[in-house]
C-alpha cells in the first residue's frame, strides 16, 4: 500500500493548486484522477485576473494559447453590463494540464471507488493510505460521495449536458449568464476564433413556471 501524507482525488485546477500548495509546505502529495491528462474539459475557457494572480502564472511565459481582452459583455436577467479587463481565455485542455504537471505533486490515474477513515488516516481503495484528503472531483466527487453525502447533499438541479463549440469570432466576448435553465458563456479563442459553451440545467421548484426554457431542458433530461 501506497502511504503518503496528502491525497488530493480530482486533477482540474482546484486538485492541482490545492497539491502546489501542499507541496511547497513540504508534504508528499499524490493526486488520483479517473482520467490521464491532457483529457477534454468543456469549458467556455474563462479565466479572470484574480485566477492568474493566485495562480502566479506569467501569461508571457504560458506554453499555450492565450487570449487576453480589456472588457466582456455581460447579459443576466435582461440586463447588460460591461465587465473590465483584462479578461483572459484559455483552452480547459492545455490549462489544466500545464497545472497538474507543474504543480510538483505525483499524478496517478485511479478511479476511487472505496475510502474508508482508519482512525487519523484514510483508505483509497485497498492501494493508498494518506494523512490528509481533499476532494477536488467536482460534481461526481467520490470524497463527497463517500464522507460528505448526508452532511452536504448536492443541490436538487442538475446539469444535463455541455457543448462547446468554436467557430470564426463575430464580435467581442460575450457572457449571456443564467437564462432559466440555460446558460451560455462566449468568448474569444486563440487561433480559432470564437468559444460557445452551453450548460442545460434540470430547473428548480421555483423555476418550472418561468419559461419555455424550462420545458426545453426537462426535454433534454428524457432523452
Amino acid at each position: 500500500m501506497r502511504r503518503v501524507d496528502a491525497i488530493v482525488v480530482g486533477g482540474g485546477p482546484a486538485g492541482s493548486t490545492c497539491a502546489w500548495k501542499l507541496r511547497q509546505a513540504g508534504l508528499d502529495v499524490v493526486v488520483l484522477d479517473k482520467t490521464a491528462f491532457p483529457r477534454l474539459k468543456l469549458c467556455a475557457g474563462w479565466i479572470t485576473p484574480e485566477v492568474v494572480a493566485d495562480l502566479g502564472l506569467d501569461l508571457q511565459r504560458y506554453p499555450h494559447g492565450v487570449m487576453s481582452f480589456d472588457t466582456i459583455v455581460a447579459h443576466v436577467w435582461g440586463l447588460s453590463f460591461n465587465m473590465p479587463g483584462p479578461q483572459h481565455s484559455i483552452r480547459r485542455v492545455e490549462f489544466d494540464d500545464f497545472l497538474l504537471r507543474t504543480s510538483g505533486a505525483e499524478v496517478v490515474t485511479h478511479r476511487v471507488r472505496e475510502i474508508e477513515h482508519d482512525g487519523d488516516a484514510y483508505r483509497i481503495d485497498g492501494r493508498f493510505r494518506c494523512r490528509y484528503l481533499v476532494g477536488a472531483g467536482g460534481t461526481r466527487c467520490p470524497v463527497q460521495r463517500s464522507l460528505f453525502r448526508e452532511r452536504a447533499p448536492r443541490d436538487k438541479s442538475l446539469q444535463a449536458g455541455t457543448l462547446e463549440h468554436e467557430f470564426p469570432q463575430v464580435g467581442g466576448p460575450t457572457c449571456l449568464g443564467r437564462q432559466h435553465a440555460l446558460h451560455e458563456v462566449r468568448v474569444p479563442r486563440q487561433p480559432h476564433g470564437q468559444c460557445v459553451a452551453t450548460t442545460i440545467q434540470r430547473p428548480t421548484d421555483a423555476e418550472r413556471p418561468l419559461g419555455i426554457a424550462n420545458v426545453g431542458a426537462e426535454r433534454a433530461l428524457r432523452r
